[in-house]
Parts: structure tokens; C-alpha cells; sequence
């Protein structure tokens, strides 16, 4: 059992939003037209896992991390693509690790 937790409900500042996290459930043929629109939004692809949607043979449930874009770009997406179901699960700030070296941080 996998459980979630809701750490704010607030929507997070536009400068903030370094990565959004979404879901698209749709088929793999239409994959291609879905990531042109995420280009066509300013956002950039960092990874994608697919799964099987089990309800449909050839549908996949992906969940699509980008760096750039928020819950307006999802809706966008949403719209232009008719062949997914877009759910977005939310944008958070990147994480800025410092360069360590053996004593000393910079």
C-alpha cells in the first residue's frame, strides 16, 4: 500500500515551481504529440516511467517529471491533448546541492 501525504495546500509561488509532476493516461501512439506540446509550454522533459493502465489493452498510465511549467501548463496540456488524461500532481522547488569538498563546503 502506498500512502500520500499533503505537505501544503497552497499553490507554490511561479519562481519556486522548478518541477512539475504529472500523470497522462492514453496510448503509446500518441505519446509523441504529447511531448511536443510539453516543448510548445517551455517545459523540458527530466523523466518518464510508464506502467500499464490495466483497464486497456495499448494504454499506459505515465507519470511525466519536467522542469519549468506549473498547474497552468498542465491544464494546456490537458486541453490540446484529447487522447490523455492529464492529472497534475503537483510542482516543487529543485533542491540546490552545495559542491563539498573533503572538510569544507563551498
Amino acid at each position: 500500500m502506498t500512502r500520500f501525504y499533503v505537505v501544503s495546500d497552497g499553490e507554490p509561488s511561479p519562481e519556486a515551481s522548478d518541477c512539475t509532476t504529472f500523470t497522462a493516461t492514453g496510448s503509446a501512439s500518441a505519446l509523441p504529440d504529447m511531448l511536443k506540446e510539453l516543448d510548445a509550454q517551455g517545459m523540458t522533459l527530466v523523466s518518464i516511467h510508464d506502467r500499464p493502465a490495466k483497464t486497456t489493452l495499448g494504454q499506459y498510465v505515465y507519470v511525466l517529471e519536467c522542469s519549468g511549467g506549473g498547474q497552468d501548463a498542465c491544464e494546456e496540456i490537458a486541453e490540446k491533448c484529447k487522447d490523455f488524461t492529464i492529472r497534475y500532481l503537483g510542482s516543487y522547488p529543485v533542491l540546490e546541492i552545495k559542491k563539498c569538498t573533503t572538510f569544507t563546503c563551498k
